[in-house]
Order: C-alpha cells, then sequence, then structure tokens
C-alpha cells in the first residue's frame, strides 16, 4: 500500500464531456493541504472526446486509463481498483458530484474509527433542486458494528428505504484498498444492473466496522431523456441470469458472515423475488423519464415479464414472498398469477407513484 495517497478517485467514463468540467471543477475545490489524492479516470472507449478534454485541465494528481473497448462501468471500476495506489478508494459517476469538504469528511472519519468502510448521505437532483431535502438515511451518525451488519441485511429486503446510496452501494464512500486486494472483491462484470449494490453486499461482508456520516456529501443528478449505462445493459442485455447471479454473490455474503443453510436459503428467494419486481419497476420509471424510447421499451419489458414469470425458481420462491409495507402488494400477486396485464399495469402504476413521491420530497 501506497502511504503517498490517501484516497483514489475512479471515474468510469464513456462519452462524459457534458459533465466533465463540473466534476474536476469538483474535486479540484477538495482541501489537498490536508489530503493527498489521485484521481483516476477510467475512459470506456469513449466515442468523443473525452480524453482530451480531461487532459485540457492539465492537473497533476490526474491519471487518465483508456479501454480499448466498450465494456461497461464495472470493467472500468475494476480497471481502477487495480491501478489504484491510495489507502482507500472512492467511486463516483462522472455526471455527479461531491461537496467541497467531501473527502477530508471522510477520511477523518474513516481514521477516527479506524473503519474499513464509511459512507455519507446524499442528494439527489433534478431540475437543481433536491428531492431529499431536509431527507436523511438516519437520524445521526452511525457505527455499524459486524453485528449490526449482519442485521442490516437482514433488514435490506424488508425495509427498502435507502435506494442505491444508503448502506448497500459503491459510490461516495470510502473504501479499504487492502480489504479489496486481501478479499479479492472486484464488481461482477456480467451484471448489467444493480451491480453496485452486488459490489457492496460483497465488500461489507468483510467489513468489522462500517460508518454512516449524517452529512450530505454526494450530489446524485436525476437526467432525464438520457439514457444511463444500466439502462443501456438492461435493454440490449437483460437476462434473469442477471438477477440470479445478484443471488448468488448475496449468498455468498451471508455465508462470509455466518448465516446458517436455511437463512440463506430464506433470504436468497426474496432477493429473487425483490430484484424481479425491482428491475420492472426500474426500467417503467426509465420508461416514463424518457430515458429508453417508448415503444420499444415497452416491447422489452413485455419480454422481461415473459422470461420472469415463467421461471420455475420465481414460481418457487413467489410462493413465500410478502412484500414490505414500502412495496406493491399488488406485484407479487401478478407474478404469482402470471398475469402479463396485470403487471405492466401495477408496474406504471408504481412507477408513477415513485416518480412523485421522489419529486414530492417523501422518499
Amino acid at each position: 500500500m501506497s502511504q503517498d495517497i490517501d484516497v483514489s478517485i475512479i471515474i468510469p467514463v464513456y462519452n462524459g464531456v457534458p459533465y466533465l468540467e463540473k466534476c474536476i471543477n469538483s474535486l479540484e475545490k477538495q482541501n489537498h493541504n490536508l489530503l493527498r489524492i489521485e484521481i483516476l479516470f477510467i475512459d470506456d472507449a469513449s466515442e468523443d472526446n473525452s480524453v482530451e478534454y480531461i487532459k485540457s485541465f492539465n492537473l497533476k494528481n490526474i491519471k487518465i486509463i483508456k479501454s480499448k473497448t466498450n465494456k461497461g462501468p464495472s470493467a472500468a471500476r475494476n480497471i481502477g481498483i487495480k491501478n489504484a495506489l491510495g489507502e482507500y478508494i472512492f467511486f463516483q459517476d462522472v455526471d455527479d458530484n461531491i461537496e467541497n469538504n467531501a473527502l477530508e469528511t471522510l477520511f477523518s472519519k474513516a481514521k477516527y474509527y479506524n473503519s474499513d468502510f464509511v459512507f455519507s448521505d446524499h442528494k439527489r437532483i433534478e431540475d437543481l433542486k433536491d428531492q431529499r431535502e431536509n431527507r436523511y438515511d438516519f437520524n445521526e451518525e452511525v457505527v455499524f458494528s459486524k453485528e449490526k451488519i449482519i442485521q442490516a441485511m437482514k433488514n435490506e429486503y424488508d425495509n427498502p428505504n435507502t435506494g442505491h446510496l444508503g448502506l448497500f452501494g459503491c459510490n461516495g464512500r470510502l473504501i479499504k484498498r487492502s480489504l479489496l486486494f486481501e478479499k479479492n472483491i472486484l464488481f461482477d462484470e456480467s451484471l448489467k444492473w444493480n451491480e453496485d449494490k452486488t459490489f457492496a453486499w460483497l465488500a461489507l461482508s468483510h467489513v468489522e466496522k462500517a460508518i454512516y456520516v449524517k452529512d450530505k456529501l454526494y450530489s446524485f443528478y436525476v437526467n432525464p431523456n438520457v439514457q444511463t449505462a444500466g439502462i443501456v445493459g438492461l435493454s440490449s442485455n437483460f437476462s434473469l441470469d442477471n438477477i440470479k447471479s445478484i443471488t448468488k454473490h448475496i449468498d455468498q455474503s451471508l455465508k462470509n458472515k455466518g448465516f446458517n443453510q436455511e437463512e440463506r436459503i430464506k433470504l436468497t428467494q426474496k432477493t429473487l423475488i425483490f430484484h424481479a419486481i425491482k428491475v420492472l419497476i426500474s426500467f417503467s420509471i426509465r420508461l416514463l423519464l424518457n430515458k429508453i424510447e417508448f415503444k420499444k421499451g415497452v416491447q422489452l419489458r413485455k419480454k422481461m415479464i415473459k422470461e420472469i414469470i415463467f421461471d420455475e425458481d420465481i414460481k418457487l420462491a413467489i410462493k413465500n414472498y410478502k412484500p414490505s409495507k414500502k412495496e406493491s402488494f399488488f406485484l407479487p400477486k401478478a407474478i404469482n398469477y402470471r398475469s402479463i396485464f396485470f403487471l405492466e399495469f401495477f408496474c406504471n402504476l408504481r412507477a408513477k407513484k415513485i416518480i412523485k413521491m421522489r419529486r414530492s420530497g417523501k422518499v
């Protein structure tokens, strides 16, 4: 481990020119006097002049690593992990931003608590408005002991309220680089969706102490009409096998944390249904936000629904699935009855409700 670098910031880039200036300006404002950072831009075979644009800033602590072919954000992040020199790694998307004191705050907390995993709260911004104004994941700073992490794993699908930037996420947090290398933790490059949370499950399965900082240090931007890598992946390469791969990683994480086989079977069956529903809702939300061409998107969603409702593992797991109070009661029912019409109808209804709740600051 290099003692010269405190934090390695890893940012995948694919055609990122519209976002790079704001992103780099945000990183320039980190407190360099107290913190030694390197910024790794992993260019995922961009078709615009992203690389030249990054070079034009002429910053000494920026490294650019170019991929010859487009492989997606998981592969780009893995390249970043393998080339990082910092004591801690920090993941960020190119179209997101961090507060000026973000890295200094997280690093000081990591040192104070001697923690391998430190994350903050976040903003979710659409049209310059924080949809989470006055909302926080937790009421105070939280120290997640091993026991609390285990409890969070048990509760993750019973009370899903913190989204992809809560405890189980990859962006906006410091993760000890030595932990990732010692435990051989990398992103699953075959996953085209939910790869960030799956990575976090694997990392947290080896973490003894995680820290939540009640400060909104990371800003996640909602960009209607703009396709994301996850949606492109879903649109072009959806397979139920991807969701089953997620459940396998979660099963391994539970095993790492000492769950017995009965607990693991129960939880992995729950995650299978949860993610099957979540992928349909996520896709439906993007449909309504015009991130996917509507007519084509409806056809793709119908194909996804058919694959889900006629799968034998789904048929078995749905029998015991009980949605939480924050989930739709009707969606698992529609899966159980194998009704394409009602799944489409309730997906649209649920997606509209979630968009409305987010914009009104209720979630």
